[in-house]
C-alpha cells in the first residue's frame, strides 16, 4: 500500500508538466515528458521532499546513488534548455536514469528473479542454469538495443568514428 502512494506520488511530481503540455508520456526519445526547466524544477523539489523525510525516508546508500544520478542527469543535460539540443543517445541515457530514480524513490522492492536454463548446442550434456533479476535483463536488454542502433546507423564501409576507413587497410 505504502510502495503504491509512493508511486503515486512520484508520477505527479515527475509528469506534473503532462497537463501543461498535452499528452506526453516519458519515453527513450523524451525521458522528460516535460519542459527540461520545469523538470529540473521538479527535479529540486523531489529533492527537498526527501530531505525532510517524504515520501519515505532514504539510507546513506540511496542517498549516494540518488546524488549520482542526479549528478549524472546535470552532466547529460548540460547546458541545453530544449530537448532537441540533447542527442538521441543521451536522451536515451537520461530515460534510463530517470528510471532508476524512481526505482531509488520507491525503495526496497523485491527483485524479481528470473531462471532459465541454457542447453548448449551440438552436446547431451545438461544444460545450465542462470538466474537474473529483471533490472539485470532490462539492463542487458537496453544496452543491446543501443548497440544494435548504433550498428545500423553507421554506414556500410564506414568506419564507427566517421574516419575515412582508407587509411585503416594496408597494402
Amino acid at each position: 500500500m505504502r510502495i503504491q502512494s509512493i508511486a503515486v506520488f512520484l508520477t505527479i511530481i515527475l509528469l506534473a508538466g503532462c497537463a501543461v503540455q498535452g499528452p506526453r508520456v516519458a519515453n527513450p526519445e523524451d525521458p522528460f515528458a516535460m519542459p527540461i526547466e520545469e523538470f529540473m524544477h521538479e527535479h529540486a523539489i523531489l529533492r527537498a521532499n526527501l530531505t525532510q523525510g517524504e515520501p519515505r525516508e532514504l539510507e546513506d546508500e540511496e542517498w549516494e546513488r540518488f546524488d549520482d544520478i542526479s549528478a549524472r542527469f546535470l552532466d547529460l543535460v548540460g547546458d541545453a534548455t530544449e530537448l532537441e539540443q540533447i542527442d538521441m543517445h543521451d536522451r536515451r541515457q537520461l530515460y534510463e536514469l530517470r528510471m532508476q530514480m524512481v526505482d531509488v524513490v520507491v525503495g526496497d522492492v523485491e527483485p524479481t528473479v528470473v531462471c532459465f536454463r541454457r542447453n548448449t548446442t551440438g552436446t547431451r550434456l545438461r544444460g545450465t542454469r542462470r538466474c537474473h533479476t529483471l533490472d539485470e535483463l532490462r539492463r542487458d536488454r537496453f544496452v543491446a538495443q543501443e548497440i544494435m542502433r548504433y550498428i545500423q546507423n553507421i554506414p556500410h564501409g564506414a568506419h564507427p568514428d566517421g574516419q575515412d576507413p582508407t587509411p585503416l587497410i594496408s597494402n
